[in-house]
C-alpha cells in the first residue's frame, strides 16, 4: 500500500473515533471569567441534543437537572442554572457540612443525558468567584451609618413565606408554603434633624396575599397609612408612629423588614454589637421586635456594590395568630384581612408564640444604604383545632382530596359563596369595619388579652427577603 494510502486510511480511523457531536455551548459564563453573587449558567440549547435534559456539576459535585430549555436575551433558547455562589453547598466528603464556597478557581460542567441515563455529550468552564471586597482589608475598621439627605428615597421588593415544619409534635416534610406576602417596602427621607437623626416615613405598597399558592384579593389594612419614625444614623427608632394621634397609623402588623442595627463604633471582621431586629408578621399578628446580637462577619459584593456582611440572632415572643383558612365570617373579616374573629372567640385572640432566628444583611458601607437581607424565623405557637384542619387539607394532610377551601366572599349577604364582584360602596365599608377593629384591639391603653395554650401546638418557619429596587 503506497505511504498516501495509509495516511488517508489513518485519518478516516481517527475521525470515525470522534465523538460524534461537538462539546455543549456555554452562552455565558465564559470560560476563565470572574464570577461574583448570583451567576447565570446557560448552555445553548441548539448544543443539545434532541430529547437530551441537562445536569450542571460545580466541582464534579451535581448541583441540578433542567430538563427544558427557556428564553433567555436575544431570544435564544437554553438550560438555565442560577448559581447562588452565597448558598451553602457541600463540595467536599459527602459528611462534610454545606459551606459558602470560598473565593478563587471553580469549574463548571453540563452535561446532556438521555432519558435511559446515557451522557451524550458534555462541555465545561472554569471561572473565578471574586465575593470579597479587596479595597478594604478585613483587619480594617470599617464606619457603618445610614446617610440621610432630604428627600432621598428608596424602595424594597419584600417576600414573606410561610411554611409548617412541624404539628402536635410530627414533623411535616411539605415544602409548600401556607402563605406568601409580597410586597413593595418605601422608605423616604422627609427631614433631617441634625447629622445624626432624621425623619423616615416607611410605607408598603404593592401588597398580595397568597394562602396555599391561592391569590387572595382583597388584604385591607397592611398599607392602611404609613408609619412616620424618628431614626438614628444607626438604625436605631428614637421615636415611633409621630403621626398616629393624626390619624397617619400604619397596620400594627407591618414591621421594617428592610432597616438593619449598625455598632456605634468603627468594627472590623468579627465585631460585635447589640440592636433591634424588627419583621412584620401580616395575617398572622403584630409585628414583632426583638432585641438581637450582630456580627460583622466579612466584606462582599451584594448588588454591585462594596457590602458588611452583617450576621444576626434574635429570640424571644411575638403576638401571634393565624386565623382559620376559609372558614371565616363576614364580621371577622375572613381570607380578606390580618384578623378573623373578635377577641374572644374562636381564633381570634393573638397568643403569644416563642420566637428563635437568624438573618444576614448586606449593608453598602460607601452610600450607606441596606442592599439585601436574608432571614430566616422560626414560630413556635398554638393554633385551635379549626385552623389546624384548614392547614392539614390545605397541604393535603387531612381527610378528603385535600381540596383547599374557598373563602366567603364578603361582598355577599349571609356569606354566601358567590364568585368575586367589582368594588365598590360595600368594600369600602368593609375596609373601615376592618382599620376600626385594628384600632379598638391594638390601640393604646387597651388591656391584653389574658394568653390561653390550648390547642395543637405548631411550629412554623418564616422566610423573609427584601432586596434593594432603587
Amino acid at each position: 500500500m503506497r505511504p498516501a494510502a495509509r495516511i488517508l486510511l489513518a485519518a478516516g480511523a481517527l475521525l470515525c473515533a470522534a465523538p460524534a457531536q461537538a462539546a455543549l455551548t456555554f452562552l455565558w459564563p465564559r470560560n476563565n471569567s470572574v464570577v461574583r453573587e448570583s451567576v447565570n449558567v446557560a448552555v445553548d440549547a441548539a448544543s443539545v441534543p434532541a430529547d437530551a435534559y441537562v445536569t450542571f456539576h460545580l466541582n464534579d459535585v451535581f448541583m441540578v437537572a433542567v430538563g427544558t430549555p427557556g428564553t433567555v436575551s436575544g431570544g435564544r433558547k437554553a438550560f438555565v442554572w442560577l448559581w447562588d455562589t452565597r448558598e451553602p453547598v457541600n463540595l467536599g466528603a459527602p459528611n462534610d457540612p454545606p459551606r459558602r464556597p470560598e473565593d478563587g478557581q471553580y469549574q463548571i460542567r453540563a452535561q446532556a443525558v438521555t432519558g435511559d441515563g446515557r451522557v451524550v455529550d458534555s462541555g465545561t468552564v472554569t471561572v473565578r468567584l471574586a465575593n470579597r471586597v479587596t479595597s478594604v482589608s478585613p483587619d480594617t475598621p470599617v464606619s457603618l451609618r445610614y446617610r440621610y439627605s432630604v428627600g432621598a428615597a428608596r424602595r424594597y421588593a419584600v417576600r414573606i413565606g410561610v411554611t409548617v415544619s412541624e404539628m402536635g409534635g410530627a414533623p411535616i416534610s411539605s415544602n409548600q408554603e401556607i402563605q406568601t406576602v409580597s410586597y413593595t417596602g418605601l422608605m423616604s427621607v422627609a427631614d433631617v434633624r441634625d447629622a445624626d437623626r432624621a425623619l423616615i416615613r416607611y410605607r408598603p405598597s404593592d401588597t398580595t396575599l397568597r394562602r396555599f399558592g391561592r391569590l387572595i384579593r382583597f388584604f385591607p389594612g397592611f398599607e392602611d397609612g404609613s408609619l412616620y419614625e424618628l431614626v438614628d444614623s444607626r438604625g436605631n427608632v428614637l421615636d415611633s408612629d409621630l403621626f398616629s394621634t393624626a390619624g397617619i397609623k400604619a397596620d400594627p402588623s407591618f414591621g421594617v423588614d428592610y432597616r438593619t442595627s449598625l455598632p456605634r463604633v468603627p468594627v472590623a471582621a468579627g465585631g460585635q454589637w447589640q440592636g433591634a431586629f424588627t419583621f412584620s408578621l401580616p395575617a398572622m399578628g403584630t409585628a414583632a421586635r426583638l432585641d438581637a446580637d450582630f456580627a460583622l462577619e466579612g466584606l462582599e459584593w451584594a448588588g454591585g456594590r462594596e457590602c458588611a456582611r452583617i450576621g444576626s440572632k434574635f429570640s424571644g415572643t411575638a403576638d401571634f395568630q393565624f386565623r382559620q383558612v376559609g372558614q371565616e365570617t363576614q364580621s371577622g373579616g375572613g381570607d380578606f384581612g390580618p384578623f378573623g374573629g373578635a377577641m374572644g372567640t374562636a381564633g381570634g385572640a393573638s397568643r403569644p408564640a416563642r420566637v428563635n432566628g437568624t438573618a444576614t444583611d448586606w449593608f453598602a458601607f460607601r452610600t450607606g444604604d441596606l442592599v439585601r437581607r436574608e432571614a430566616t424565623i422560626e414560630l413556635d405557637a398554638f393554633m385551635d383545632s379549626g385552623t389546624v384542619q384548614a392547614i392539614n387539607e390545605g397541604l393535603g394532610l387531612g381527610t378528603g382530596v385535600g381540596e383547599v377551601p374557598q373563602p366567603v366572599n364578603p361582598y355577599a349577604r349571609g356569606g354566601e359563596r358567590t364568585g368575586p364582584s367589582g368594588p365598590g360602596e360595600e368594600e369600602w365599608a368593609l375596609a373601615e369595619e376592618y382599620s376600626e377593629t385594628v384600632r379598638g384591639v391594638f390601640g393604646p391603653g387597651r388591656t391584653a388579652a389574658t394568653p390561653t395554650f390550648e390547642g395543637t401546638r405548631v411550629k412554623l418557619k418564616i422566610r423573609i427577603s427584601a432586596k434593594l429596587i432603587n
